[in-house]
């Protein structure tokens, strides 16, 4: 595979890790382009340490590229989705937390599904 087809799947892993992330309720945008930045100096970093050793400089350079979208898509799975943030941060996203039993709802939400609480007069 040419350097068109790595660039191709490399751009298909960020897309992918974006999407999860955006399902979690964390931006995807933002994942996306962070993973678009931060290879960039990874592989200048690693051209740097091998030098002229071109043997091992370009498997080097494409692992080191390539760890970028692995650990954003564990960092992407291992965040909380927008419903356990609302209730660590009180609220997240489209969701917030219930002021009578902790549980995550809606934002525009009359009414928890809890525990029946009416949420129109402690917004």
């Amino acid at each position: 595979m040419g350097p068109a087809g790595w660039a191709i799947m490399y751009l298909v892993l960020a897309v992918i890790v974006a999407l999860i992330a955006s399902k979690k309720g964390r931006s995807g945008g933002a994942f996306f382009v962070v993973l678009l930045i931060v290879p960039v100096p990874l592989m200048i970093l690693i051209s740097g340490i091998f030098g002229d050793d071109m043997e091992h400089k370009s498997f080097a350079m494409w692992l080191g590229a390539f760890l970028c979208p692995i650990i954003g898509f564990v960092i992407a799975l291992m965040s909380d989705n927008a419903e356990q943030a609302a209730v660590a941060q009180g609220e997240f996203g489209d969701y917030r937390k219930c002021p009578f039993c902790a549980e995550s709802v809606r934002r525009e939400a009359i009414k928890c599904r809890h525990c029946q609480s009416n949420l129109t007069s402690t917004s």
